[in-house]
């Protein structure tokens, strides 16, 4: 009997033994992660067109979401319509102005006329007096008249600036995705409100996702940032660990706590060092999966 039990126990020993081996104990483990970007509007109003989804894949570029656009549009409308009857005035102030350097010419030709006739007795000084007199008026009338073509033309500055202004918030209301990704969130849909800064979706790009594990102080020489490293994550369908290369990105300059996600109340109290570690995304990696690395 004492053999038998014997040998059940050198058996159970050397099973756990070639368990051990065949999946040794990991340098370190952790979850894995992506970068997240929050895409948000840039205007305020209704939201009244979307184009994602969560789990959707989006390029670059691609219209996402559009805010109302109908007061703006009408004030560019309006905007346009100011600037052109600005115009006009600007144009009958012209023709205002070539009518009084005609006068002057006319009237300059006369006081030359007169100031001949003088000497003769044909004209006397009174009539020359009162064509001076006249000149200067005309002077004062066009100085007065090219002085509103400023004021006119300082306006339609005025009008072109909020023209753009109005255009530049016409073009805050169309939302395009800023890189390419993964929709993680939907976080307003359409016929909700959206408000400057608000946050439309979160986006993150899986093509390369990172491990975020935790070593040791005594481990940290071994490791460096550029090391090529061994990660393994779950293989359900065999029923084993599979094997994908990674690259060291980080390491943490000071120590911290374990982390509450460890399971241990010894382990939470252990002070570790986080590593980063990319990894090219075959597209079974998703964020919060667990995962381990060997340096």
């Amino acid at each position: 009997m004492m053999k038998i039990v014997g040998l059940l126990f050198v058996s159970c020993l050397l099973f756990f033994t070639a368990c051990d081996t065949k999946h040794p104990r990991s340098d370190a483990y952790g979850t894995f992660t992506a970068e997240k970007i929050m895409v948000s509007a840039m205007a305020n109003g209704k939201i009244v067109y979307t184009d994602y989804r969560e789990g959707a894949i989006l390029e670059k570029g691609t219209l996402v979401a559009i805010v109302d656009t109908t007061d703006l549009v009408l004030q560019i409308k309006q905007l346009h319509s100011r600037i052109k009857a600005v115009n006009t005035q600007l144009g009958q102030i012209d023709a205002q102005a070539d009518v009084q350097q005609q006068q002057m010419t006319n009237l300059s030709l006369d006081i030359q006329r007169v100031q001949r006739l003088i000497p003769d007795g044909a004209a006397t000084q009174k009539q020359l007096d009162d064509l001076q007199g006249a000149m200067r008026l005309l002077e004062k009338q066009r100085a007065a008249t090219l002085s509103q073509k400023e004021a006119i033309r300082a306006e339609i500055n005025s009008l072109r600036v909020q023209e753009e202004r109005t255009a530049k918030a016409l073009k805050d209301c169309y939302v395009y995705n800023p890189s390419p990704g993964t929709v993680l969130a939907a976080l307003a849909h359409e016929g909700e409100l959206a408000t400057f800064g608000r946050a439309l979706y979160t986006l993150s790009d899986l093509s390369v996702v990172e491990l975020k594990a935790f070593v040791s102080g005594a481990q940290l020489p071994g490791i460096a940032i550029g090391q090529k490293v061994e990660v393994l994550v779950d293989d359900r369908a065999a029923n084993q660990l599979r094997k994908m290369p990674g690259e060291v990105v980080y390491i943490a300059e000071s120590a911290e706590f374990t982390p509450k996600i460890i399971q241990t109340r010894e382990d939470r109290v252990t002070l570790v060092y986080a590593v980063k570690v990319r990894v090219v995304n075959d597209g079974s990696l998703k964020i919060g999966m667990p995962g381990e690395v060997n340096f």
